[in-house]
């Protein structure tokens, strides 16, 4: 709760900060950026809440409140600019996975193999559970057919943050 409260409340400084720059271009897009680390930093190491959830909250009003303050441009600017943040974030998670998937599994063992069997399971039980018993409660009228679930469910078990997990 801390760290929703906190994220919250710099992601909309963070806002009213970036729509009160005249063309401020590059400072806009540093502002967004260094509102992520700070966040992190700041909930994490001082205010003892949960870093993790400080920026996702920042994130989350920066994007709804600053994207209402700044010029159609400028806010594409600042799109471009974490996309392509996002990709060399999964590029070098798959490096490093890379570089760390031999040693892992020269030492992994029965029980390792036990626990990965583990993690699979619990993560798509995870997402069936939220496509089967919580989407329908969500989507009021537009229904999503049981076909699009299955694709969604199975869909889901790729890309960085899985890896990161297995690791």
């Amino acid at each position: 709760v801390g760290g929703a409260a906190f994220g919250a409340l710099a992601g909309r400084v963070a806002a009213e900060t970036v729509g009160r720059i005249d063309r401020g271009g590059p400072a806009e897009t540093t502002i967004s950026v260094a509102l992520a680390y700070l966040c992190y930093t700041i909930g994490d190491e001082f205010l003892h809440v949960s870093g993790v959830v400080a920026v996702v909250l920042a994130g989350l009003v920066f994007g709804s409140v600053g994207r209402a303050r700044l010029a159609q441009d400028d806010w594409r600017g600042i799109v471009a600019i974490w996309l392509q943040l996002g990709f060399w974030a999964s590029s070098l998670i798959f490096v490093l996975a890379s570089s760390l998937t031999p040693r892992s599994l020269g030492d992994a063992g029965a029980w390792d193999l036990l626990l990965l069997g583990v993690l699979i399971v619990g993560a798509l039980a995870a997402r069936a559970v939220s496509l089967y018993a919580i989407m329908p409660f969500l989507t009021r009228g537009r229904q999503v057919g049981n076909l699009y679930k299955v694709v969604i469910l199975w869909g889901g078990l790729r890309g960085a943050v899985t890896l990161a997990l297995v690791l």
